[in-house]
């Protein structure tokens, strides 16, 4: 039974340095960043994708989304949006995240998560990105 758990454990390790060697160059040296002055949420997903877009609702090609652990802020996985401004970040289990999405000139998303149980009700995210040195920073919203 110990070997069932270990190997269970190093495979799902493997998943996610899977995930984070899938992205592009710049992605793959994601770090963990936040501005938040109020820390809202968590926001309740059932799985990580969604549109990173500006103010205006325009998609944001090549921007780096990253799952990383609450505590230590570990990246667990990372991903760049396509020319649509789409991401998504499978092979994470349940559990609370922080999300974390960058684009040179813009203020970067910083958002608690958590995955809770698959069900049919599948929010996408909307990753709100605002141009760096404004008042208002960057969010997310499941809409």
């Amino acid at each position: 039974m110990r070997r069932q758990i270990g190997a269970g454990v190093c495979l799902l390790g493997l998943s996610f340095g899977a995930v984070v060697q899938a992205a592009g160059d710049q992605c793959k040296s994601l770090t963990y960043e936040s501005h938040n002055q109020i820390d809202y949420g968590p926001i309740i997903v059932n799985s990580i994708r969604g549109v990173a877009q500006d103010a205006q609702g325009v998609p944001i090609p090549k921007a780096c989304v990253g799952v990383f652990t609450e505590t230590e802020h570990k990246l667990l996985a990372v991903a760049e949006t396509d020319d649509g401004g789409r991401f998504e970040l499978t092979v994470i289990p349940r559990g609370e995240y922080r999300l974390v999405a960058k684009y040179e000139g813009f203020c970067p998303v910083n958002a608690k998560l958590r995955i809770g149980r698959r069900s049919k009700d599948k929010k996408p995210l909307m990753l709100q990105m605002r141009p760096a040195g404004l008042d208002s920073c960057s969010y997310v919203e499941a809409k």
